[in-house]
């Protein structure tokens, strides 16, 4: 199919793709009043190491840490080491048995290292944004104190805060604007999709100066009936054939 041909098949189906498309977005403004709205804290935090000399050992170490330190973020000890870290966050945010706490803890909080620079940003979701930001303290101090538990070599290695925790003023998860956008977008790839499986049939117009009607002849097999008709006759008339008449009798008789 040619550019020109789907332009026209476009402009001939503008209403099958304005409601298809707006069927999607309707979906996707349900799929996201339907989510509880959930503020956002981010912090970031610093591997620093003071054993190591050469810039690729450091590299290379804080790489490892930061994967290390991710991983340890999802364990049951860390998750309990924050339940009683005492800044005040809500137990009944722990109610939930282990393996739906897990679940939960990795859905609303996200430790993510960058590469092998040491740097380590912590995002923590919740309804509530003071219990965001304990949160978020929670998992901070516990990086920063109990790191050691986690390291396996010598404890010379620190964490330090670069970016103090940060709650937003209103939700950000669900992401409005990505969700609209892409069910907008996932409507009209979807509609063009519709359009060029199942294209509409156009309908011929015929009219009637193009028809050529052309004569028919009806035959008839019956023989067609004379009807015979009295003519009136006067004296005359009558006196003429009587003659004749006899004439005609003469002739015979000769």
């Amino acid at each position: 199919m040619e550019i020109k041909d789907l332009f026209k098949i476009i402009r001939n189906r503008q209403k099958t793709i304005f409601w298809v498309t707006l069927a999607v977005l309707a979906i996707a403004v349900v799929f996201t009043i339907s989510q509880p709205f959930q503020y956002s804290t981010k912090t970031k935090l610093l591997i620093i190491q003071d054993s190591a000399t050469d810039p690729y050992s450091i590299s290379r170490s804080n790489e490892y840490l930061g994967r290390l330190y991710g991983e340890v973020a999802y364990s049951s000890t860390f998750i309990d080491l924050v339940k009683k870290s005492n800044f005040g966050i809500d137990y009944n945010y722990f109610t939930f048995n282990q393996n739906q706490m897990a679940k939960k803890w990795k859905h609303d909080i996200r430790v993510q290292a960058v590469g092998d620079t040491g740097v380590i940003n912590i995002t923590v979701y919740h309804q509530n944004p003071a219990q965001s930001q304990a949160l978020a303290l929670g998992v901070t101090k516990v990086l920063m104190t109990e790191n050691y538990n986690y390291q396996g070599i010598n404890n010379t290695t620190k964490i330090s805060v670069i970016d103090q925790p940060m709650t937003s003023n209103y939700p950000n998860r669900p992401n409005l604007i990505l969700n609209l956008g892409g069910g907008l977008i996932l409507g009209l790839l979807i509609s063009l999709f519709w359009i060029s499986v199942f294209p509409k049939r156009e309908k011929r117009e015929i009219s009637v100066s193009s028809v050529r009607i052309k004569p028919t002849r009806f035959v008839s097999n019956e023989k067609p009936v004379i009807k015979e008709r009295a003519i009136p006759l006067n004296d005359d008339m009558e006196e003429e054939i009587d003659l004749e008449d006899e004439g005609n009798i003469m002739n015979v008789l000769r």
